[in-house]
C-alpha cells in the first residue's frame, strides 16, 4: 500500500469479501436460466409473415402443414440466450404440439394454432406490456397481456402445472 492509501478504507469493500464458494470478490452472476421450468420475458419485439395456407411452414420444433401465418415474438435475454416465441397458424385439422428448443443462441418455444386465431393473437402480441413464457417441453408456453395474468393462470391451474410438464 502506498502513502497515499494507508489508512484508508479499500475503494471496493465488496473485493475484500470471501464467499461461502471459496471465491475472495464479487459474488459471480449466475446467467444461466433454469429451462426445465419456465421462464416469463416482456415481448420486445414482434414480426409477422402471411402464407398462402397451401404450403408447410418450419417452425424450428416443427412443421406446420397448411400454413396461414407465423408470428416471432422477441423477448430479453436470459442469461446469454436470447429468448423467442414462434406462434404458428394453420388450417389444418391436427396442428403439431407445442415445444422448446435451446440453441447456441436462443431459447425457442413454438405453439400451433387454429388459422381463425390470427388477429386476435397478433393483437395481444402487440401490446405494450405483452409477456411470454417459455421452457420446459413447451407444454406451457403462453402469451398474455401482461405478467401476471400468466402468473395467475399457472396458480389458478388454467395452464396445468409444472409437474403435468413434465
Amino acid at each position: 500500500m502506498g502513502a497515499r492509501t494507508r489508512g484508508m478504507k479499500p475503494k471496493h469493500p465488496w473485493k475484500e469479501r470471501t464467499f461461502a464458494s471459496g471465491i475472495i470478490g464479487p459474488h459471480p452472476f449466475d446467467l444461466s436460466a433454469h429451462w426445465a421450468g419456465y421462464v416469463r420475458c416482456k415481448a420486445k419485439s414482434v414480426r409477422g409473415t402471411v402464407f398462402s395456407g397451401q404450403t408447410t411452414a418450419s417452425l424450428t420444433t416443427c412443421l406446420l402443414p397448411r400454413a396461414t401465418a407465423v408470428i416471432e415474438i422477441t423477448g430479453h435475454r436470459e442469461g446469454a440466450l436470447l429468448t423467442c416465441l414462434h406462434i404458428g397458424f394453420s388450417l389444418a385439422d391436427d396442428l403439431p404440439p407445442p415445444g422448446f428448443s435451446l440453441t447456441e443462441h436462443t431459447a425457442l418455444g413454438t405453439m400451433c394454432l387454429p388459422a381463425d386465431c390470427y388477429m386476435a393473437v397478433m393483437q395481444l402480441a402487440g401490446n405494450t406490456k405483452s409477456h411470454f413464457q417459455i421452457g420446459g417441453d413447451g407444454k406451457l408456453n403462453a402469451l398474455s397481456s401482461d405478467a401476471p395474468t400468466i402468473q395467475r393462470a399457472m396458480d389458478e391451474g388454467l395452464l396445468g402445472s409444472y409437474s403435468d410438464s413434465l
